[in-house]
């Protein structure tokens, strides 16, 4: 049996018609079902960035009007730890590490671009850093062999160090940040998503 070309063209048109119409059905169906806030866990930052320090993020995504397209803010609750080298006084203690925290936020563009991937872009001129003022000190004994804690407010000089540590950190990280990508959703309230290189679990802040 032969066709006719203009017969064959019309059911190829068709076919990517439907094809079209299909993956804007998909994408805005993920876009709708990841609008609003996901509470990730907590990821270490790339040693060769901050040598010991992670971030837990909250990805908050608003959805512009019908589309399958918004705006995205990660918040960020970061804890970085720096080495102290104190010499030991009087008591046989020294301090040996100092552990900070801080919150970070950005914002950024994002659209679904299909059925299980969403494409994110931050932008580094959002970025903001701020830090607690109360540092939490390991303070090592000679005479006992254990570390306590102790909490102190350290001087603006040590704050701008961690502030520097966490702002280099996180820039690093939306640098790195360019899609959601293998989307699944457990339920309403929890999926998991594939995040340069690493599988990642997400559920709605309660």
């Amino acid at each position: 049996m032969k066709f006719k070309t203009s017969a064959i063209l019309t059911v190829l048109t068709v076919v990517a018609t439907l094809g079209y119409v299909t993956a804007c059905d998909s994408s805005s169906r993920l876009a709708t079902k990841i609008s609003g806030p996901w509470s990730g866990t907590s990821v270490r930052f790339d040693k060769k960035t901050v040598t010991d320090g992670t971030y837990t993020p909250v990805y908050e995504f608003t959805k512009v009007g019908s589309g399958s397209e918004g705006t995205v803010t990660m918040t960020a609750r970061i804890s970085i730890t720096l080495p102290i080298n104190s010499q030991i006084n009087a008591e046989g203690t020294a301090p040996v590490s100092a552990t900070a925290a801080a919150v970070a936020t950005v914002s950024g563009l994002w659209h679904a671009h299909d059925e299980d991937e969403i494409k994110l872009a931050f932008d580094p001129a959002t970025l903001k850093v701020d830090v607690d003022p109360d540092v939490q000190f390991a303070i090592a004994s000679v005479l006992t062999n254990y570390d306590t804690d102790s909490t102190a407010t350290v001087s603006p000089q040590v704050l701008k160090a961690f502030r520097d540590q966490a702002t280099h950190g996180m820039n690093d990280v939306i640098t790195k940040i360019h899609e959601f990508d293998d989307i699944h959703f457990q339920s309403d309230n929890m999926m998991t998503a594939e995040i340069h290189k690493q599988r990642q679990t997400f559920v709605r802040p309660q």
